[in-house]
């Protein structure tokens, strides 16, 4: 609804051609208004997805980092055996 009031707003003033300051500055005003939700309207749904995405990323891998146990192997050594998984030496204990 406000969005619906301040275009309404917007379309009487650009009407309005009167040499009046007051009437310019407050057009001006609308019209920033406007370019600054386009452009927090274009920019933020790719900031929630990015974050979305990442979040799920990381609950993927906390998930495959756990030791979670499938057929009596934590998912870890699972994986590693059958090829999903390649360890780094430099994790690996004497």
């Amino acid at each position: 609804m406000q969005i619906a009031y301040f275009y309404s707003l917007f379309l009487q003033l650009k009407k309005i051609k009167a040499e009046d300051e007051t009437v310019n500055r407050i057009s001006k005003k609308t019209k920033n208004w406007f370019v600054g939700l386009g452009i927090f309207g274009l920019v933020m749904p790719f900031i929630l997805m990015l974050m979305v995405s990442m979040l799920a990323l990381g609950g993927i891998l906390g998930f495959l980092l756990s030791d979670d146990i499938i057929n009596t192997l934590p998912l870890r050594v699972w994986l590693y055996n059958n090829g999903w998984w390649q360890y780094d030496s430099s994790y690996l204990l004497n």
